[in-house]
């Protein structure tokens, strides 16, 4: 099951990885967050799949901004946040994305997850997936009760 009791209001809520490197290389995070929005670049015709992933993104869900090398097996997480508006729509210049509420950023990162023993770390490369990991789960909840206490 990809939802977890979150510590935090008790809630089910599902958690999304969402790459903030467009083509592996350009740096988007600080658009995002200065925009409080989470988008992916590709077109929606040619990359169904990652639409219906957004197209599954409910209110109050969990978003981390990461970067995860496949040559690394590590999930490297540069920012946290819940979604404010799970409406997918047009960006400007950014895409196609969702609103978000950025509760957590460091341009250094704020955690590193090592991700190679669950077998799951390929899907981690992708520009948006959902987390299933309830280790790794209660880890990105650790930051959240972390950066809401600040």
């Amino acid at each position: 099951m990809n939802t977890y009791v979150n510590l935090i209001g008790g809630k089910n809520m599902t958690t999304y990885g969402i790459g903030y490197k467009y083509n592996g290389r350009k740096d988007v995070s600080k658009d995002f967050l200065d925009n409080d929005i989470a988008c992916m670049n590709h077109d929606p015709e040619k990359f169904p799949y990652f639409v219906g992933l957004f197209k599954e993104i409910k209110d109050k869900d969990i978003i981390v901004l990461k970067t995860s090398p496949m040559s690394e097996r590590k999930l490297k997480i540069r920012a946290i946040g819940r979604v404010s508006k799970s409406k997918f729509e047009r960006k400007g210049n950014l895409g196609y994305g969702i609103s978000v509420d950025w509760i957590g950023y460091d341009d250094n990162g704020i955690e590193e997850i090592n991700t190679y023993s669950d077998g799951g770390w390929h899907q981690r490369c992708m520009a948006i997936y959902k987390e299933y990991n309830p280790e790794i789960i209660k880890q990105i909840d650790k930051l959240i009760q972390k950066y809401e206490k600040e």
